[in-house]
């Protein structure tokens, strides 16, 4: 909403929601949040099936990968806004599988900051592939200009705290 100028931001300049979207952005950094994102491609020809297996095999990969610092933590909560029914269902199945204290919370996206960061965070690098595979809309254009504001202004920083 914030890029595309939707409510609450309709009456917000460019130059106040760019200022918005930093501030989120220190807090993420500050907060010193860990992220692994994952991009799908998803071609005409897949099924619900290929999807939800290329899904479910990248999620499990990462979290063997980072199994012992994952397990370190006496709970892994899930959180989700009932968005993605099916990347819930993957989640909440392999976290389970894995973890033997996993908690699961519905949540309202606005109630929760970390929530929004991680979508924040999502959103910025599918700008990013975007840009990459020149499919921006006009609104991405105007919010961010061109791809090395992007990943100057936005995503360097951001990218230190990838796993």
């Amino acid at each position: 909403p914030i890029i595309r100028m939707e409510p609450p931001y309709t009456n917000v300049s460019i130059f106040e929601r760019r200022k918005i979207l930093h501030t989120a952005l220190g807090f993420i950094r500050r907060s010193k949040v860990k992220y692994k994102f994952i991009y799908i491609e998803k071609y005409p020809t897949d099924s619900f099936l290929d999807i939800s297996s290329r899904i479910s095999k990248e999620i499990s990969a990462w979290i063997r990968e980072n199994y012992k610092e994952l397990s370190s933590y006496g709970t892994i909560k899930l959180y989700y806004d009932n968005g993605q029914i099916e990347l819930t269902k993957i989640l909440s199945t392999l976290f389970n599988a894995f973890f033997p204290v996993v908690e699961n919370r519905q949540i309202s996206p606005r109630d929760y900051r970390l929530f929004q960061a991680a979508d924040i965070i999502c959103t910025l690098f599918l700008v990013k592939h975007k840009f990459d595979t020149g499919v921006m809309s006009k609104s991405e254009l105007l919010f961010f200009g061109d791809e090395r504001n992007l990943d100057n202004n936005y995503l360097k920083k951001l990218k230190k705290q990838s796993y």
